[in-house]
């Protein structure tokens, strides 16, 4: 069998995944980068993005906003302000969520930074969903 490592991944209401993988490959804040186990212990920033958890039966993907990533020798922890399964996901919800914040950007007049702020991360979010759905397509073809 495999060495493995154990992956939590928790947001603020609720613990979504916790099991033994093989490999996680995170959005970092400074890039993409996969854990496997032994790696050297670490604390990193993460972005919006999709989190692959790798196991001997395939992988499992999560869309994740942005949080922070601990990693220890056989353990990393994921601390995301979201985090939703590929088959939790409203694909057409999604959809409908990045058309109502790009016509949101688009129109902004004089609004404040915090305006554009709040519709960019909305968008980056459901695009994030839009493309964790797609990718999860992808992999079964």
């Amino acid at each position: 069998m495999a060495e493995t490592l154990t992956l939590e991944l928790v947001t603020p209401e609720r613990l979504v995944l916790a099991r033994e993988v093989e490999s996680v490959v995170v959005p970092g804040g400074l890039g993409e980068f996969e854990v496997l186990p032994g790696h050297l212990p670490m604390l990193a920033t993460m972005k919006v993005g999709e989190l692959v958890a790798k196991t001997a039966d395939g992988e499992e993907a999560f869309a994740v906003g942005a949080g922070f990533v601990e990693v220890l020798s056989h353990h990393v922890t994921v601390l995301a302000d979201t985090a939703e399964g590929a088959s939790e996901i409203d694909i057409e919800r999604a959809k409908e969520a990045a058309t109502r914040a790009r016509d949101r950007l688009a129109n902004l007049g004089h609004e404040s930074q915090e305006q554009t702020f709040v519709f960019q991360s909305a968008l980056e979010r459901a695009q994030s969903r839009i493309e964790v759905v797609e990718h999860r397509k992808e992999r079964k073809k």
